[in-house]
């Protein structure tokens, strides 16, 4: 790989980060880049057990994450140490047992309500399904963390929350990321952005703070919750936390599921395969946590997607103290990465590795688990990822029921956008059939 004076392998990843980091890791399973400082690429499931897991409190997130305060604030995605420690303890019961079965109730609910628009658009000429989708995650997340359906606004949220990871990939990737109060373009484009968010939170905040109804989203779950000293989350915390779970619960959903959609247009067969499952296991009913459990083939679906297509490509991490990782040694402040996009393209764990064969999840042990981590490992695990699963496999076989999916453009040539997220390079238009 060439290197640039000054720059080193910058001007080459920029270009296309994920061409980059593709070629980059033929070259062994730990490998030394230049962005303009030295980080390493890790690239086996040893070196990332090492990292995130055997050895995790060495290491902290590293520069994405912290510019991504910028958007986000101190929210669970961007904080570190004690104070994550802290914000975990809060949000985690929010998504295990009871709590799930009645995000599960809202995310059927919500899906029932949105696919006579998904009929009518689709069938009269055909869907850009990003688009219908993000719709569809937006309004999901907006009752489960606010309490309101966020529908009507879902085309303004999904552009301005694109367009604020859009400028913190710019500012990662930037020789010189200027602080905030300095009036260029850029800056004043990610306050606008970050502001137009908050205010959309702080008025559900408000606005929960003067009801008397009793509400069963997270902000109110959050408002009422108290550490061991009795103290709530100030107004800060709230609306920081609820800025990240709105991100994260309908950019990396959204994403995910257009990918997955994409790979059934062109493998119709599975579709066929998910719809007799569905039929098997719901018939026409609703589904609980039990019957979504039992829809194998369908989540073995989701699962061949997320290891095609993460939306969580790539993570950072940031050495605390001197390590020693795959033989080679690191120094206090030095990076590296990894990236799920690449372990989970990685012949030494995955045979046909661009192929779409949901069928290696269905027989899949867990001799290479560090080599599938679309939520991340260890402590830093994603903690929604199990809400994710559910409400993928939910609205996959929602709409697999009811109806087939027909790519529009399929001889159109489409590879990863990387960004934040690692996003399709175009619009995916399909047309919809009823079964």
């Amino acid at each position: 790989m060439q290197r640039q004076f000054l720059i080193g392998h910058l001007g080459s990843f920029k270009k296309n980060p994920v061409a980059f980091l593709a070629e980059a890791a033929l070259g062994g399973e730990i490998v030394p880049l230049y962005l303009p400082k030295l980080v390493y690429l890790l690239n086996s499931e040893h070196a990332i057990r090492h990292v995130l897991v055997d050895n995790h409190a060495n290491y902290r997130k590293g520069t994405v994450s912290r510019r991504l305060k910028v958007f986000l604030g101190e929210g669970l995605l961007t904080t570190e140490g004690n104070y994550w420690k802290y914000q975990r303890r809060f949000i985690q019961p929010l998504f295990v047992g009871a709590r799930l079965d009645d995000l599960l109730g809202i995310i059927c609910k919500t899906i029932h309500d949105f696919l006579p628009r998904l009929e009518q658009q689709g069938l009269n000429g055909g869907i850009e399904i990003t688009s219908e989708l993000t719709r569809l995650t937006t309004s999901i997340i907006g009752k489960i963390v606010l309490g309101v359906d966020l529908m009507r606004e879902a085309d303004h949220i999904g552009q301005t929350i694109a367009e604020g990871l859009e400028l913190a990939q710019k500012r990662e990737f930037s020789l010189l990321s200027l602080p905030l109060w300095v009036p260029t373009a850029t800056n004043r484009q990610s306050v606008r952005i970050r502001n137009a968010v908050s205010a959309l939170i702080l008025r559900e905040i408000e606005s929960h703070k003067h009801s008397s109804d009793s509400k069963n989203d997270i902000l109110s779950h959050l408002m009422d919750a108290r550490d061991e000293d009795g103290r709530a989350m100030t107004v800060e915390q709230l609306r920081d936390q609820s800025m990240t779970l709105l991100l994260a619960g309908h950019v990396t959903t959204a994403t995910s599921l257009s990918w997955l959609f994409y790979l059934l247009g062109k493998h119709q067969e599975h579709q066929e395969y998910i719809a007799e499952e569905v039929a098997s296991v719901l018939g026409d009913a609703m589904p609980g946590l039990a019957e979504i459990d039992k829809l194998k083939y369908t989540r073995a679906c989701v699962e061949e997607g997320l290891r095609l297509y993460p939306p969580s490509w790539l993570l950072h991490r940031e050495a605390i103290n001197a390590d020693v990782v795959s033989g080679v040694k690191l120094v206090p402040g030095m990076n590296v990465l990894i990236s799920p996009y690449l372990i989970h393209r990685n012949p030494n764990y995955w045979d046909n590795v661009e192929g779409f064969e949901p069928n290696r999840f269905a027989t899949r042990m867990d001799d290479h688990k560090f080599a599938y981590i679309p939520f991340g490992a260890g402590p830093r695990y994603c903690v929604g990822a199990k809400l994710a699963d559910v409400e993928a496999v939910t609205i996959v076989a929602s709409i697999m029921r009811k109806y087939r999916i027909t790519l529009m453009d399929r001889d159109v040539p489409l590879i990863p956008k990387a960004s934040v997220t690692l996003r399709p390079s175009r619009p995916i238009h399909v047309s919809i059939q009823k079964r």
